[in-house]
């Protein structure tokens, strides 16, 4: 059986529950006999689960789940990060890497403090944050996305104000004004470790094309720092800040930091030439990775909203794939031998 984080294709529901049974983390469980779809949980509140109106099919689909109470979870560990502090990345020259526009700029001044983050019980970073619905979910009353809520109740974090520090990353001019909104609105409610960057994450700092999607409806989630589809024309481009991730987490979490950090990438495309190059400093500062892989980019064929035949992105650049794969396997043994720090787990595609 082919497991995803918070989430197992089942056929019963005594199977759903015999799984939930055998999971430390598991404590409710929401199953579709329509679906086969078996989606567990940390944290449920019973009592505000209510029915969707059957307006398209992916409500008819919500509302055919039913939700049972199966057990207490057992307590997690928090892993512990490496002693070592041996790294190939220059610390001495931080400040040599910064483009001098980032000092003229309101939003992107918190990078240049090198104590932004002191203090903070957890860190999360919100790589690709589109119009901000995790950062929102993480300081709301409700629900959050199924994977961060299991993410954070796995390892007993609290979503209390002070504990929690977060930044997200995004890159679209579309999604600004309201990631502003979002911002001033956690702020007055006394949440003022909270801020969005205009920016992407990329491997070096500095400035780079960004491409829209032009996919309004979806609040153009296929924007990327790639041109991988004809329907991005010229007029759709801007010129945006790129935050090196190697460069970001040596600032502002530190090789030496027991924190916890969790960080959610989501960044079309740019994790394959992101991730390889921060492999070290990933594993000594970053305990949790939730990350959307975007293979697909390497098939001209296939398209996760269906318009496969646009897509001819990174098709002639399998290099690259190969380099995210051995990121992740080097990722994989350096945790066996207890010298990496960070567990990755796979975000289901939009």
């Amino acid at each position: 059986m082919r497991m995803k984080l918070a989430h197992w294709q089942v056929r019963s529901e005594d199977a759903c529950r015999q799984q939930c049974s055998a999971c430390s983390g598991c404590s409710f469980i929401s199953f579709s006999a329509a679906s086969g779809d078996c989606s567990w949980f940390r944290q449920c509140d019973l009592q505000a689960l209510k029915q969707l109106d059957p307006g398209d099919d992916m409500r008819m689909i919500s509302n055919t789940f039913k939700t049972h109470y199966i057990k207490e979870p057992s307590p997690r560990r928090w892993p512990q990060k490496p002693s070592s502090t041996t790294t190939s990345y220059d610390y001495t020259n931080e400040f040599k890497q910064v483009p001098g526009s980032w000092a003229q700029s309101v939003n992107l001044r918190p990078l240049l403090d090198v104590h932004a983050l002191a203090g903070c019980q957890t860190t999360y970073l919100d790589l690709g944050s589109n119009i901000g619905n995790w950062i929102t979910a993480l300081f709301s009353n409700r629900s959050l996305n199924g994977e961060l809520n299991n993410a954070l109740g796995v390892y007993g974090i609290t979503r209390q104000a002070g504990e929690i520090c977060a930044w997200g990353f995004e890159p679209n001019p579309a999604h600004y004004e309201r990631l502003h909104a979002i911002e001033r609105r956690l702020h007055r409610q006394s949440l003022r470790r909270v801020h969005f960057f205009h920016a992407a994450i990329a491997s070096s700092n500095g400035e780079a094309d960004f491409w829209s999607d032009n996919a309004a409806k979806f609040h153009e989630w296929g924007s990327s720092l790639l041109n991988y589809s004809t329907g991005m024309t010229n007029t759709a481009t801007a010129r945006v800040p790129t935050v090196n991730l190697t460069w970001l987490l040596a600032m502002h979490v530190g090789v030496h930091s027991t924190r916890r950090v969790v960080m959610k990438m989501d960044i079309e495309g740019a994790e394959f030439s992101t991730l390889p190059d921060a492999v070290e400093i990933v594993c000594r500062t970053v305990d949790l990775i939730l990350i959307e892989r975007h293979d697909w980019f390497f098939n001209p064929s296939c398209h996760k909203w269906g318009t496969c035949k646009k897509k001819h992105a990174l098709q002639h650049q399998q290099h690259l794939l190969v380099a995210f794969e051995a990121a992740l396997k080097r990722m994989e043994r350096l945790r066996s031998e207890s010298r990496c720090a960070t567990r990755v787990l796979n975000l289901a595609t939009e």
